[in-house]
C-alpha cells in the first residue's frame, strides 16, 4: 500500500493507472515478472511514455524479498510509432480515394 502512495505509482497517468496497478498486482500474486508500457508524469509536469520492468528477487524459501525495477523512457519510440500509424492511415485513405 505504501508503494502506491509514495512510490512510482503516483506518477502514472490517470488513464493508465488501473491497468498498470492491476498488472503489478498480478506480478506480485504470481511472484513473476512485471512489464508494462504506460505514460508517466515527470516532476516538471511533462508526460512521457516509459517501459517499466521488475524482476523478483527470492529468498532461500522462494519468497519474494524484493523487486529490481527499471523504468526506461520510450517516448521517442512511441512518438515515432504514432507518426508511422498516422502516415499509414493517410496512405490507406489516399489509396481508397484513388479507387473511387
Amino acid at each position: 500500500q505504501e508503494a502506491y502512495q509514495k512510490g512510482w505509482f503516483h506518477a502514472i497517468h490517470p488513464e493508465d493507472y488501473d491497468r498498470v496497478v492491476n498488472d503489478w498486482n498480478q506480478a506480485l500474486k504470481n511472484k513473476g515478472l512485471f512489464k508494462s508500457e504506460f505514460r508517466f508524469k515527470r516532476k516538471n509536469g511533462d508526460i512521457t511514455w516509459v517501459l517499466s520492468q521488475a524482476n523478483p528477487e527470492f529468498d532461500e524459501k522462494h519468497q519474494v524479498k524484493s523487486y529490481v525495477q527499471t523504468i526506461t523512457d520510450i517516448n521517442e519510440r512511441k512518438t515515432y510509432e504514432e507518426k508511422e500509424k498516422i502516415h499509414l492511415e493517410t496512405i490507406k485513405k489516399s489509396e481508397i480515394e484513388q479507387r473511387q
